[in-house]
């Protein structure tokens, strides 16, 4: 449930960046900063479904390697978001506002 609940999260990131999809942390040299529809409360929500979508594999297999690898991904796409953040405030004065109001990877936080 947890992982169908990911991938309707990826799906709703998709629909509000449109255009402004990028797999490279760098923003697109045409883009705007999208803070509409799932991007309205989340600012990472490709990198929070990835931690959930390994979270939910690990509880089906909690196994040591299942483990480890859900942990190297999760600590991966974190440290790429605060990456990712430092490019966008470079690039979009509004975005240390938007940053304040929003959540990042791990919604809770």
């Amino acid at each position: 449930m947890l992982c169908i609940a990911a991938m309707l999260l990826v799906a709703m990131a998709f629909r509000s960046l449109g255009t402004a999809f990028q797999a490279a942390p760098a923003p697109r040299d045409e883009a705007s900063l999208v803070v509409r529809g799932i991007y309205r409360t989340l600012r990472h929500p490709m990198y929070t479904a990835v931690v959930a979508i390994v979270t939910g594999l690990f509880l089906l297999r909690p196994t040591w390697p299942m483990a480890v690898s859900a942990a190297v991904l999760i600590v991966f796409y974190l440290i790429k978001a605060r990456h990712e953040e430092g490019l966008l405030a470079q690039r979009y004065p509004e975005y240390e506002t938007y940053r304040q109001r929003s959540r990042g990877v791990i919604p809770f936080r």
